[in-house]
């Protein structure tokens, strides 16, 4: 007898600061970096592809700006089943956080952005499955940088630096129940913090500040030591599908796309 695969809800967050220039935006004369086109059809279409040949998805949910009407950039054929909705705060967590206080949101919750143009159905089950296994409250996707610098070289990322390597956040998170709630106000402040660097480590803690720049922690300790005071359990889910690692964030990422699409490698 054939086991069938647990499924997972997903939202797809596709909101945009409207106060905010967004260069590809404006390049590619689109409302959103989502609907620039790659090989004919916009990005948002490939994420949407991939989630729909999963084996581990069930419902899937994109949040967009009001601005927004995807059923003049898809087809229906892949829009059928797919949910859209203006339910969209100032930011991600904001998002998230109004999704997973609906009452109308079954967990575990599978969160992905938009902008993953080389996502396809074998990263998604892979993630699932390997975060649906895991005990923890909340899963995040990671990639090496060995594994993504192998296959894209020219690639521009942001690496968490710890002592067993250096990760990139893939996009990916699964919220497994309601403990998980309690991270997304933290993320907020860590979003207005950002740009404060003394009360960003006031906030985080002088003593995890000094543990991330001498490497002293592994990721998942790192990221354990973060969502602790909040007796929440994280874990990274580490992959090794490098296409995972590219988002589209920057003109650069978008050309990169373009081409490796060119080259028939998608």
């Amino acid at each position: 007898m054939t086991i069938q695969p647990q499924k997972v809800n997903v939202l797809v967050l596709m909101g945009q600061n409207p106060n905010e220039d967004n260069p590809i935006c404006s390049q590619e004369k689109v409302l959103h970096k989502a609907l620039a086109l790659v090989n004919k059809k916009p990005i948002i279409y490939y994420v949407l592809k991939a989630l729909k040949e999963a084996k581990s998805v069930r419902d899937i949910t994109i949040c967009t700006n009001t601005n927004i009407q995807l059923e003049e950039h898809l087809p229906q054929t892949l829009l059928k089943g797919v949910t859209q909705t203006f339910l969209c705060a100032d930011t991600p967590a904001g998002t998230v956080e109004k999704h997973v206080n609906d009452n109308k949101v079954t967990l575990p919750l599978f969160v992905i952005t938009s902008d993953l143009a080389l996502l396809n159905a074998d990263i998604v089950d892979d993630f699932v499955k390997k975060a649906l296994r895991d005990s923890e409250d909340i899963n995040v996707g990671f990639i090496n940088m060995t594994h993504l610098k192998t296959a894209f070289p020219e690639t521009k990322r942001t690496y968490i630096k710890c002592r067993d390597g250096w990760f990139s956040s893939c996009n990916l998170f699964l919220f497994k129940n309601s403990k998980a709630k309690k991270i997304f106000k933290e993320c907020e402040l860590l979003s207005q913090y950002r740009k404060n660097m003394l009360k960003l480590v006031y906030h985080i803690g002088i003593w995890r500040c000094i543990s991330y720049f001498f490497r002293f922690q592994r990721l998942k300790s790192a990221m354990n030591a973060f969502t602790s005071k909040y007796d929440i359990s994280c874990a990274p889910i580490l992959l090794e599908h490098a296409n995972v690692g590219v988002d589209v964030d920057k003109i650069e990422d978008l050309e990169l796309v373009r081409q490796y699409m060119i080259k028939g490698k998608s």
